[in-house]
C-alpha cells in the first residue's frame, strides 16, 4: 500500500476528506499526522508523498519520498538538500494561491501611504484636524516591483489600472505581464532611481539575502516609498533605518522583517511613517487562499497518479 501523509495543512475538514476519498482512489493510505505530536525520526519512512509541513528533522527519514508539497509559496526553508536522505524526489508549493491577496496587502500600503495616513491617524488619535501637507497619487506614478511572479504580476496589473506605470526587476530581466519594462537584477539600482513607488516581492536565496542594501536605498527617488511583502531578510534592515531617519525614504510599509517577530526594541515600531503587519498579507488561513492551495494540490495529485509532470516545481537549488 502506498502512503501519503499530511501535516500542519490549512485545509478544512470537507477538504481533508476529499483528499481522503482521492487517496483511496488511487491506492494510497493516508495518514493524517498532528504536528503538536512529537514522532519517532523514522515515521517518514514508508511515505510516498508529503503535504504540508514537516519538521525539518523528520525529513532525512523519509527514504522513498518522491515528492512534497508546501501549502506555501516560499520555498526556502525545504530547499536545502542536507534535510533529505540524497534521493531524488519533486518539491512543489502553492505559489499562486496568495498572488490577489497579497497584491490587495500592496494597493493598500501603497494608497495610505501616499496619502500620508499614517500621519492622520496619529493626528486622530490625538484629536487634531491639521492638514499634513501635499498629497501624493499611485495614479500617474512609476512603481517598481522586485519579482515578476504571480505575486509583482498581479500588483502591477493592479498598479496599471489606476493608471500607475509598472516596472519589474526580476532574475532574468525577461519580459512579464503587465509590466512595461523588465530589467535583470543586476541592474536594480538603475531601475529603481526614477520610482515613486518600490515593492519587493522576492524570495529568499542565496542571491537575494541582504541585496536591498544601503546602496540600493540610496539609488531610490528621494522622497520614494518602500513595501516589502517578499521576505524579511532580502533587506539589510539596519540600512533601511537609516535610510527613513534621514528622510531620504518617504515611508515603508513591511508584512515581513529581518528577525520574526519583530524585536519589541526595533526603531520601525516608532516611526510615524511606517506601518507594519505581523507577516499576514498572504495567510493560508484565509478560506480563499486554502481554496486555491487545496486546488493546487488536487490538480497536481491528479497529474501525479497520471504520471504527468507537476506544476509548481521548486528548483531546489535556486529555493523557488
Amino acid at each position: 500500500m502506498r502512503v501519503m501523509a499530511i501535516m500542519g495543512t490549512p485545509f478544512s475538514p470537507d477538504q481533508l476528506a476529499e483528499i481522503q476519498v482521492l487517496a483511496k482512489e488511487h491506492g494510497f493510505t493516508l495518514k493524517n499526522m498532528d504536528a503538536s505530536v512529537h514522532y519517532p525520526a523514522d515515521v517518514l519512512a514508508d511515505c510516498e508523498i508529503l503535504v504540508g509541513y514537516f519538521p525539518r528533522g523528520l525529513l532525512k527519514g523519509a527514504h522513498h519520498l518522491r515528492w512534497l508539497h508546501l501549502p506555501s509559496a516560499g520555498a526556502d526553508k525545504y530547499a536545502d538538500e542536507g534535510l533529505y536522505d540524497g534521493h531524488d524526489f519533486v518539491l512543489t508549493n502553492s505559489s499562486g494561491a496568495f498572488g490577489a491577496a497579497i497584491a490587495e496587502q500592496l494597493v493598500m500600503g501603497t494608497l495610505m501611504l501616499l496619502r500620508r495616513m499614517p500621519e492622520y491617524l496619529h493626528q486622530q488619535r490625538q484629536h487634531v484636524w491639521h492638514r499634513a501637507g501635499n498629497l501624493r497619487f499611485l495614479g500617474g506614478s512609476q512603481v517598481a516591483i522586485l519579482g515578476t511572479g504571480n505575486l509583482g504580476s498581479t500588483f502591477a496589473g493592479y498598479c496599471s489600472v489606476i493608471g500607475a506605470e509598472a516596472i519589474g526587476i526580476s532574475r532574468s530581466g525577461k519580459p512579464a505581464p503587465n509590466f512595461r519594462q523588465v530589467y535583470p537584477m543586476f541592474q536594480r539600482l538603475e531601475a529603481v532611481r526614477n520610482a515613486d513607488v518600490v515593492a519587493a516581492c522576492l524570495p529568499l536565496t542565496k542571491e537575494t539575502q541582504g541585496i536591498l542594501d544601503r546602496s540600493f536605498f540610496a539609488a531610490m527617488k528621494p522622497g520614494a516609498i518602500f513595501l516589502n511583502v517578499g521576505r524579511g531578510k532580502t533587506v539589510c534592515q539596519q540600512d533601511l533605518i537609516e535610510a527613513l531617519r534621514s528622510g531620504h525614504l518617504g515611508g515603508a510599509m513591511l508584512d515581513v522583517a529581518e528577525e520574526e517577530p519583530m524585536p519589541p526594541d526595533c526603531p520601525l515600531w516608532d516611526m510615524e511613517n511606517v506601518f507594519i503587519t505581523p507577516h499576514i498579507s498572504g495567510s493560508d488561513l484565509d478560506p480563499q487562499n486554502t481554496q486555491k492551495i487545496f486546488e493546487i494540490f488536487r490538480r497536481n495529485f491528479t497529474r501525479y497518479v497520471q504520471g504527468h509532470p507537476l506544476q509548481n516545481v521548486v528548483n531546489r537549488t535556486q529555493g523557488y
